[in-house]
């Protein structure tokens, strides 16, 4: 969903991101990725992701630029690199591009809390938060992304609103 109100992300490191997103914006559009430099908020980069937008073909794909550890220790496996629409995310694949479009389109910041049995595993509970980066020619270019784990580095998500919950 959009994000309208910071405070009502629960994490202070997704908080702290839309922050230093924030104040790069300039008057008429959000900031470009020259503008931003994941080492500026290097005890985020763990939760991180970059994501290009590739507009060459008929409809838009991303790619994974970049993974944080915490991020890809959750997940379970490396993504740095690979395409969205070539991860094995089952029915979270149409969310994630429907997100990552919203994103792309508007140049809205958007979050949610979600949840999800993954790959075998323990229940998932996570905080989500997509940043768009558009470059000076007005066309977003790539997408800063920034997700909290339940559980790690002791966050705890409180009970929020419905979630989504699927088993892949």
């Amino acid at each position: 969903m959009r994000l309208d109100r910071p405070e009502v992300l629960q994490s202070s490191e997704l908080r702290q991101l839309f922050t230093y997103w924030s104040e790069r914006r300039s008057s008429d559009r959000p900031p470009s990725r020259s503008e931003i430099d994941p080492i500026d908020v290097p005890h985020l980069l763990p939760d991180l992701l970059l994501v290009d937008v590739d507009w060459s073909g008929e409809r838009l794909r991303y790619h994974y630029r970049l993974a944080g550890t915490r991020f890809t220790r959750f997940y379970g496996e490396e993504i740095t690199g690979r395409w969205l629409d070539n991860l094995q995310l089952g029915s979270w694949l149409a969310f994630w591009e429907s997100e990552y479009r919203a994103v792309v389109d508007r140049w809205e910041p958007r979050y949610g809390v979600d949840a999800a049995v993954w790959q075998g595993r323990d229940f998932l509970r996570f905080e989500w938060l997509l940043l768009p980066l558009v470059a000076p020619s007005r066309r977003c270019e790539m997408l800063l992304v920034g997700v909290r784990f339940d559980g790690s580095d002791g966050f705890e998500l409180q009970p929020a609103s419905p979630e989504r919950t699927e088993a892949d």
